[in-house]
Parts: C-alpha cells; sequence; structure tokens
C-alpha cells in the first residue's frame, strides 16, 4: 500500500512538471507555425506569379474549372457606393466596398509585389495600409503583409499577447489527498480472464519454453556420454560381439556379457546416428545407412524414466555391494591419474596406419613415427592455443585496457605503501631495540650520574672549606695590609714633620745670616 501511494505522488509530481513546461512548449510549437507561415506565404507568392504568367495554351490534366452562373457575357450593372469619410478613423482607410471599380482585383491600391504576405483580393474589405494599435479597428480587417518589420511586429505582439495570457493561468498546487479503497480489489473472474486475449510474446515465450522442457525430457533418457558431452569413437568397433553361431555354447555368463556389449554397440550407433561426432562429417552415406541397418535388426528401446530411476538404484546399490564385499576404498585422484598414464602408454597410435596398437608390439620405426606424430600436434595445438590466447587477450585488453591501468596505478601505490610499512616497521624495530639498550643502560648511567654528583658535591664542600679558609686569610691579610698603611702613614707623617721643622731651621738661619751680611755691608759703607 505504501509503494502504491508513492507511485501516485510521483506520477503527480511529474504531471506538475509537465503541466510548468507546456507553457515553454506552446510558445515554441507557435514559433515554428509562425516560420511556416511566412515560408508558406512566400511559396504561395511565388506559385501566383507564376500562375500568372502562363499563357493560354499551357495545357495539362486536371485543368481547374469554374463554376459559371450562365448568365451571359453582356456586362452587368454595378452598384456604386459613395465612401462614408466621416465614420472613418485616422489610420482607417477611405476605400472602402463601393470605391472599387468592376473587375478591379485591389480597389484604388496598386499590386504589392514585395509585401511579406500577399494581400488577396476581396471585394468590399480593403484592409487599411496601417494597423491600429489601439484596437479601434477589428483583427479582420488589419494587413500585416507590407513590410517585413510590420509583419515582425505583429508576430511579436503574438507571442507577448499569447505570453500574457499563459502568464495570467493559476499556479499549480500541491494541494491533493489521496483517497486509498477501504475494499479489497475484486477479482477478475475466471470467464472474464479466459475471454483475455493472451499478448503474442507471452505465447511465444510459452512455446519456448515447453520445446526446452521437451528437449531436457529427451535429453535426460539418453546416455550420460551425449548429457556430459563426453568424446566418442568415431567408429564403433563390431568385433567385440561374438557371432551367432557361438551363442548356444556361452554360459549364463558370458550370455550377460554379450547382452551388455549388444546394448553398449546399440547405443553408439544410435548416439552416432542422432547426434554425430564432428569429425564425420566428411564421411559418406554409407556408414550412416550401416547404423540404420544395424538399429532396424537390433532396435534402440527407449526407456521410461521412472525404468531408469529404478535401474539406477540397482546399480547403486550392486556398486556397494561389489565394494564392500572386495574391501574397495574411495580412489583418490592421484591414483586414478596414475593408472590412466599407465594404460594410457600401453597404447601407441600408428599414423601410417591411422589405429592403435599396443606398445609392445610396435617396432622401432612405428614408435618414431608416432613420437614425431605426437610432437608435431602438439605444436599445432600449442600454436592454435597461442593464437586463440593471442586474440583473447587482446579482445581482453580492449575491454580492460583502462581497468589494468587502473590496477598498475594501485598496484605501484600499493608497492609505495607497501616499501614505507616496511621502512617504518624497520625503523620502529630500530627505535624499540634503541629503547630497550637505553632501558639496561639507564639503571647504569644513573648510577654513574649519582656517584658523579656525589663526588661532586664532596668536592664542592672541600672547596667550600678551602675558600672560606682563604677568605679568612684574605680578610687577615687586609686587616695587617690596613694596619701597616696606618703605621706607614704615622710614620711618614712624622718624617714629614721632622722635615719640615728642619726646614724651617734652615730658613731661620739663612735669615740670620742674611741680617749679619746686610748688617756687616752697612757697617763697611759707614
Amino acid at each position: 500500500m505504501v509503494s502504491v501511494i508513492a507511485q501516485i505522488y510521483r506520477n503527480i509530481e511529474e504531471l506538475h512538471k509537465l503541466i510548468s513546461n507546456s507553457a515553454q512548449q506552446l510558445a515554441e510549437v507557435i514559433e515554428l507555425l509562425e516560420e511556416n507561415m511566412v515560408a508558406a506565404t512566400e511559396s504561395v507568392e511565388e506559385d501566383a506569379f507564376f500562375d500568372f504568367d502562363k499563357s493560354e495554351t499551357v495545357g495539362g490534366l486536371n485543368t481547374p474549372l469554374h463554376n459559371s452562373d450562365f448568365s451571359g457575357v453582356l456586362p452587368q450593372a454595378q452598384s456604386i457606393s459613395t465612401p462614408n469619410t466621416v465614420l472613418a478613423t485616422p489610420f482607417r482607410s477611405t476605400r472602402s466596398d463601393g470605391s472599387t471599380t468592376p473587375g478591379s482585383t485591389t480597389g484604388f491600391m496598386t499590386p504589392r509585389s514585395g509585401a511579406v504576405v500577399p494581400i488577396v483580393a476581396q471585394t468590399g474589405n480593403i484592409t487599411p495600409s496601417v494597423r491600429d494599435k489601439l484596437n479601434i479597428n477589428p483583427d479582420d480587417g488589419i494587413d500585416v503583409g507590407e513590410t517585413p518589420a510590420a509583419h515582425r511586429m505583429y508576430q511579436s505582439s503574438l507571442k507577448e499577447q499569447l505570453k500574457m495570457g499563459l502568464s495570467s493561468l493559476p499556479q499549480p498546487k500541491n494541494d491533493y489527498e489521496i483517497v486509498v479503497p477501504e475494499h479489497e480489489e475484486e477479482e477478475i473472474p475466471e470467464q472474464a480472464q479466459e475471454q483475455m486475449v493472451e499478448d503474442q510474446a507471452d505465447v511465444d515465450k510459452k512455446i519456448q519454453e515447453e520445446l526446452k522442457a521437451k528437449a531436457a525430457r529427451e535429453l535426460a533418457t539418453r546416455s550420460q556420454v551425449i548429457q556430459r558431452e563426453f568424446p566418442r569413437p568415431q567408429d564403433v568397433n563390431m568385433s567385440v560381439l561374438r557371432p551367432p553361431h557361438e551363442s548356444y555354447s556361452l554360459t549364463d555368463l558370458q550370455k550377460a556379457e554379450e547382452l551388455i556389449k549388444r546394448e553398449m554397440v546399440t547405443m553408439l550407433q544410435y548416439d552416432n546416428l542422432k547426434n554425430p561426432v564432428p569429425a564425420q562429417n566428411k564421411r559418406s552415406n554409407l556408414s550412416q545407412a550401416q547404423q540404420l541397418a544395424f538399429l532396424e535388426q537390433h532396435p534402440y528401446e527407449n526407456f521410461k524414466s521412472n525404468d531408469l530411476d529404478v535401474a539406477k538404484i540397482m546399480l547403486k546399490r550392486e556398486m556397494e555391494v561389489v565394494k564392500n564385499g572386495m574391501n574397495h576404498g574411495e580412489l583418490p585422484l592421484d591414483a586414478y591419474t596414475q593408472v590412466w598414464e599407465e594404460c594410457l602408454s600401453q597404447v601407441l597410435f600408428l599414423p601410417n596406419q591411422n589405429r592403435y596398437t599396443r606398445a609392445n608390439l610396435a617396432s622401432k620405426k612405428d614408435r618414431l613415427e608416432s613420437a614425431e606424430k605426437r610432437l608435431e600436434q602438439n605444436r599445432s595445438h600449442m600454436a592454435k592455443e597461442a593464437k586463440r590466447a593471442a586474440k583473447m587477450e587482446k579482445k581482453l585488453k580492449i575491454l580492460t585496457g583502462g581497468y589494468q591501468a587502473r590496477a598498475q596505478g594501485l598496484i605501484k601505490q600499493l608497492h609505495d605503501l607497501y616499501e614505507n610499512t616496511d621502512q617504518a616497521n624497520l625503523e620502529f624495530n630500530t627505535f624499540k631495540f634503541l629503547q630497550e639498550q637505553e632501558r639496561g643502560a639507564l639503571p647504569r648511567r644513573i648510577q654513574s650520574l649519582t656517584e658523579d654528583v656525589n663526588r661532586q658535591m664532596e668536592r664542592e664542600k672541600a672547596l667550600q672549606k678551602k675558600y672560606a679558609v682563604l677568605q679568612n686569610q684574605i680578610r687577615e691579610l687586609q686587616e695587617q695590609h690596613k694596619h701597616l698603611q696606618q703605621e706607614t702613614a704615622a710614620a711618614q707623617s712624622e718624617q714629614n714633620n721632622l722635615h719640615n721643622e728642619e726646614v724651617t731651621s734652615t730658613t731661620n738661619g739663612e735669615e740670620n745670616g742674611m741680617d749679619i751680611v746686610e748688617s756687616t755691608s752697612s757697617n763697611e759703607n759707614v
């Protein structure tokens, strides 16, 4: 129910989209119609010109016949009406209904050969030369064919009017409601279904399915060789059967074996006749005649599926009894391959005689020819497979060229990531080993550093003590030096005092001597 409602919603949305796009599509259609109309009018004008230019001698089929009122060939009186110029608008032509002379096609207006839309002569309805944009004149009396510009203006006005009309349309609304019926849908009666005509495609499909089912049923009754497409011999060896006259001296077991052989030969002949081996296409019809003759004498019996199922069950039980009675185990593939190779090595193909024989009975020349033939077959098979592989590789390269290029790029990136991963693992292992080494050496280093620190602390203590002693000595020496300086200064001051006294005494003695000299000199002068 939800899916149905969702589908209805989607359908309504698509309908709204179609309605919204209808205006634009309609405008495009109108433009195309207008262009076609212009082209059509031009072609009509050309056709009218050529029709007018034809002579009276031009004949042909389907000559147009004009209706005649059989009024005679004499001219008839024409009613001439005076045009009413009072009621005419400024843009309305004064040449109206009665202004045309008898026999004239366009009234007083001259033929316009250069008009975009040719104006057909109409008696009593002459359109004005100028379009009335104020809608004073009626639309059916408007001339749009004077100049291309007037025609384009008329077309543009039509487009504008159409767009205005479309724009005035109401917008689509999503206001809707879905009401699901409460009761279930009524089933179609069988009689109505029988009356319904089946589609031919369904009929063909049913026929194909029936044919396939019939072919599958027929294939189920055939031998396993045909069903599984196993290889078959081209020629049936009829020598395995005993002559009929020897059947009287056979035991029951030998008779059973003969029945099995005869059934086997019959199945081989039937399979070769119904499904011939591809290599038998070049054979003559003689082999088919022989097969048909043999099958007429020994007809192939088609068993029912139930009988075949019962026979399969009986064979399966017999196989279990033989397997348990002879203690046979499961045969592995290696043992089966070994037995197959041993049996194959005992058989040799003779190309000259085109038959198989035992290897121990063949001569050296036959063995050499058989080996050469096998080598040639292997080479041809190898060349064939090589060509096939090259074609397949080419096709595969064309189909998967982009994927291969992408794969090469991704493989390169993957190799780079592997290299980066290996490098990161190497670095990780290196640093991990270094971490382990550092962890082992860390206690020793801590102990060594602790001893160095203790030794340094003791040395610093000793040096501090020595420094304190030296500081005391310096302090004492400074005090002694200061004391010596004081003593020296005192002694110097005393010495200076003594020197000053001596100088003073000497100066006094000199002065006294000078006085004595002066006195003596004065005395001498006296």
